[in-house]
């Protein structure tokens, strides 16, 4: 990855994985972030497993609204969901 300290911003690059404390795990070739705000951008095609089951799409867009700190995660570009249950992986 790259981090451009002067604008905060960090490129990740080249299979990415990311890892809640929730079970969430995120995969994806490239990840962009911004430090300042918390946003970040998947301009590439991702999946998602979660405690309840998986999750493809063509691109993710994470954003933080900046007064309550509510965190919405935008997915675009064919989204494809398989429900399993709560709790399973």
């Amino acid at each position: 990855g790259v981090m451009d300290t002067q604008h905060r911003q960090v490129a990740l690059q080249g299979g990415v994985a990311l890892t809640t404390s929730r079970g969430f795990l995120l995969r994806t070739e490239s990840l962009m972030v911004d430090m300042e705000t918390a946003n970040a951008d998947s301009p590439n095609a991702l999946r998602v497993r979660t405690p309840f089951g998986t999750m493809t799409a063509g691109q993710a867009q994470l954003r933080t609204h900046a007064e309550s700190g509510a965190v919405l995660l935008i997915f675009t570009g064919g989204v494809d969901l398989l429900y399993t249950g709560k709790g399973t992986q």
